[in-house]
């Protein structure tokens, strides 16, 4: 259980037993072993707690080593693009974020932060992986390399109007680090 048996967001005390158990699962998602190095992995054993003050579940385990790299599928669907742009016109609508400056915090490889600069605003993105960041400006799209770790990190271009970030957050092992 983490040092403090506290929940990464709130703070409050985690229940003492786990909510569920998982013995032997795959330590990592990606970068999955290849034939060589498969004899060297191991599982890993999941203890999910919840926490007793605002209910979140959260795992008791180091973060995967790629967690401050996005990875997304290899494309954005029709189905996806047009969900996206309704989402992010309606974001800009109703916070009336038109002709301002907006940051994606993890934009990978700038999928939805295309997206985003096409809904009128000044769209900009942040992402740790070296790879992303060079595609992102092959597109044209103003990105910087860099991870939020710490409450004094100062993001490039700042200061931001609003922030966005999508299928991120849950990876950032201190959010509430991340959101100061």
């Amino acid at each position: 259980m983490n040092e403090k048996n506290t929940c990464k967001i709130c703070g409050h005390g985690l229940f003492l037993k786990p909510i569920l158990q998982y013995q032997n699962m795959p330590s990592v998602a990606q970068h999955l072993p290849d034939a060589e190095s498969v004899k060297e992995d191991k599982g890993v054993d999941l203890d999910i707690y919840q926490c007793s003050g605002c209910g979140l579940v959260q795992l008791d385990i180091e973060p995967v080593p790629y967690y401050k790299e996005v990875i997304r599928a290899v494309g954005v669907s029709k189905e996806m693009t047009k969900f996206r742009n309704k989402q992010f016109g309606d974001f800009v609508k109703k916070y009336n974020l038109s002709g301002k400056k907006i940051i994606e915090v993890g934009s990978g490889r700038g999928e939805y932060l295309e997206l985003m600069a096409k809904q009128g605003v000044q769209a900009f993105g942040l992402e740790f992986a070296e790879a992303a960041v060079k595609e992102s400006k092959e597109k044209g799209l103003d990105v910087a390399q860099g991870f939020v770790d710490d409450e004094n990190y100062k993001i490039p271009n700042g200061p931001f109007d609003a922030f966005f970030i999508i299928s991120f957050f849950e990876h950032l092992p201190n959010p509430n680090v991340a959101l100061r």
